[in-house]
């Protein structure tokens, strides 16, 4: 009561906010299925006179997803619904701006609306992975996903992703199938990806885990991250180093949707794309000790082939074809 009483004789337009705005979001955030294992205000005596109310701090959510934006107002805001509408509600979207000149932001916030889980932050441009990382890093999700802001997923692509790194200690990644849609959003089909079966080898030269994929986030970090130096394939490069140091599981459902249009990095980038591309297989047969045996072959098609570096053993082991963004 003393407590109480105390608090009282605060000042009203400074004890409203303390004492109301924590409990709003709280309840706020329970109404999004967060859970919570304390209180949201504690009430500590200092000195026996001073009550201070602390708000106790937000629990983060389960899954975190980032979405990197640059120019993309035409189809961003549906990239942002599909995730506010998940139906996993204990989740955080990350959106970060990468310095867009168009109406991004205000269609971004437009869709969050005051959803307390979206998080977004204007910032400057630091390119496609300077951006991805800069997200990465803000995530406090026990699984990390990433969205392109041109394709969108499915309501259940985090429920049933989800559901293998629960099911699966062992599993630190898992990746689903996509469907090619147009930039008017028809869909066109399953990407060709799908169709490759899943191997550490075959990842050197077919990228399978194309989209969705759900890591832990210590996996994210025990492979080291999004690399900026890679800044047109970093979630290539992050696919093989995942790889190579826990196992990789298969959701065998379309659960999202990829557009293809002529405005996309894949599109407008494609030397660029190989170039990487082939630092980051090289990378990664030094990383397994294979470059002593095997050499990469890049032809200007976009055709990945593995060579034997014996004479008589020269042969192709993988290839694949890279390309702009509506080859996949």
């Amino acid at each position: 009561m003393r407590a109480f009483a105390d608090a009282a004789r605060l000042r009203f337009d400074v004890f409203l906010p303390l004492a109301l705005a924590p409990p709003l979001r709280f309840l706020a955030r329970r109404a999004m299925g967060a859970s919570f294992a304390s209180p949201i205000l504690r009430c500590r005596r200092a000195g026996g006179k001073r009550v201070d109310w602390v708000a106790a701090p937000m629990p983060p959510a389960k899954i975190s997803i980032v979405l990197t934006v640059f120019n993309g107002a035409r189809f961003v805001g549906r990239a942002v619904d599909s995730v506010v509408r998940q139906s996993v509600r204990d989740l955080e979207l990350i959106v970060w701006d990468d310095g867009s000149q168009d109406a991004s932001l205000a269609v971004v916030r437009a869709h969050a609306g005051s959803d307390p889980r979206v998080r977004v932050v204007a910032g400057s441009h630091r390119g496609v992975a300077g951006a991805l990382a800069a997200g990465h890093a803000l995530a406090r999700g026990t699984y990390v996903g990433y969205l392109d802001h041109d394709d969108w997923l499915a309501p259940t692509a985090l429920a049933e992703t989800a559901a293998v790194l629960d099911a699966s200690p062992t599993v630190g990644m898992v990746y689903t199938d996509y469907v090619n849609v147009t930039a008017a959003a028809r869909r066109l089909g399953l990407g060709a990806r799908c169709a490759i079966p899943y191997s550490r080898e075959r990842l050197l030269g077919d990228f399978m885990t194309y989209h969705f994929r759900l890591l832990r986030a210590t996996t994210l970090r025990a492979a080291g991250g999004i690399r900026t130096r890679f800044e047109q394939c970093a979630d290539y490069d992050l696919a093989l180093r995942v790889s190579e140091i826990t196992d990789v599981a298969h959701v065998a459902r379309p659960l999202y949707f990829h557009r293809r249009h002529r405005d996309s990095v894949s599109w407008r980038q494609q030397r660029e794309q190989r170039e990487a591309a082939a630092r980051a297989i090289g990378e990664a047969l030094d990383r397994r000790g294979l470059s002593p045996a095997w050499r990469l072959e890049v032809s200007e098609a976009g055709v990945f082939t593995l060579v034997s570096r014996r004479p008589r053993r020269r042969r192709s082991c993988y290839g694949r074809r890279e390309g702009r963004k509506d080859a996949t």
